[in-house]
């Protein structure tokens, strides 16, 4: 945790770059999943990249946007990161931070095992990513930088500290950002739509059957939400799903103890 919490700030052009806080909490949404940090770069460079594209400083050069995660693969602390070539031989912190040097050698890395030993409790797993979170982010960004990685720590919290009443499942990374641009990043139902920069903000992928009642992690059971609403129900983009009825069925009868209504 000291060696987290002592991640060095990068500054581009004087702003902030939480290039390195990012491919951490990414590195953690696939432990959660899987079990593993390894990784090569081909795999890193497009979800990582998008990462840092979204919640760090603009770019305006296009291949600087798509290689943005090479940065922090080659400079991440050595004390928690082990990179190295398809060879096996270490990259050491003075490599470029080039994409197309990285993908040239096989570039591949993973989480020191000590500290994926750590990981492997769910109590402090979850805490190292709430710690990344408020050193690096705004509470408002906290939500979305979460549901981008993967990382369900209310899920993680109950498998530490209490017994679940059945298994929970795995949020899909995807679907936040699915139903928000489903609904142009607007709330269905009033039509606020904050933001911060490039990230909503005051908005929620709501899930009309709930993900702990067995609702899908699909754009036709989620809708983009603020607690502003009191208004009928939009219409997602055009080409995109609309709510499927069963879940407004199941809202319906489990949540308003009644039949659903019509959305639209």
């Amino acid at each position: 945790m000291s060696t987290l919490s002592g991640l060095r700030r990068a500054q581009i052009a004087g702003r902030r770059a939480p290039h390195k806080p990012l491919l951490v909490l990414w590195l953690l949404g696939r432990f959660a999943a899987s079990g593993s940090t390894a990784i090569a770069y081909d795999e890193a460079e497009e979800p990582v990249s998008r990462l840092i594209n979204d919640f760090g400083p603009a770019v305006t050069s296009r291949t600087r946007a798509r290689e943005r995660a090479a940065m922090p693969f080659v400079h991440l602390e050595r004390a928690l990161w082990d990179p190295r070539d398809s060879a096996g031989q270490a990259i050491g912190l003075d490599a470029p931070e080039r994409g197309s040097w990285l993908r040239a050698r096989g570039a591949n890395g993973r989480l020191r095992p000590e500290v994926e030993a750590l990981l492997a409790d769910s109590g402090t797993l979850a805490g190292v990513a709430r710690l990344l979170l408020e050193q690096h982010f705004t509470a408002m960004l906290e939500t979305p930088v979460r549901d981008a990685v993967g990382l369900d720590l209310t899920a993680l919290d109950e498998a530490a500290y209490g017994p679940a009443q059945r298994q929970r499942r795995a949020r899909r990374a995807g679907f936040a950002e699915e139903a928000l641009q489903a609904y142009a990043y607007a709330c269905a139902f009033c039509g606020f739509d904050g933001a911060l920069g490039r990230n909503p903000v005051g908005l929620e992928a709501a899930h009309v059957r709930w993900h702990s009642q067995d609702g899908p992690d699909e754009v036709n059971n989620g809708l983009a939400l603020c607690s502003l609403h009191g208004r009928p129900v939009a219409t997602p983009r055009p080409g995109r799903p609309t709510i499927d009825p069963k879940f407004v069925l199941w809202h319906g009868h489990q949540v308003f103890k009644r039949p659903g209504s019509q959305v639209a």
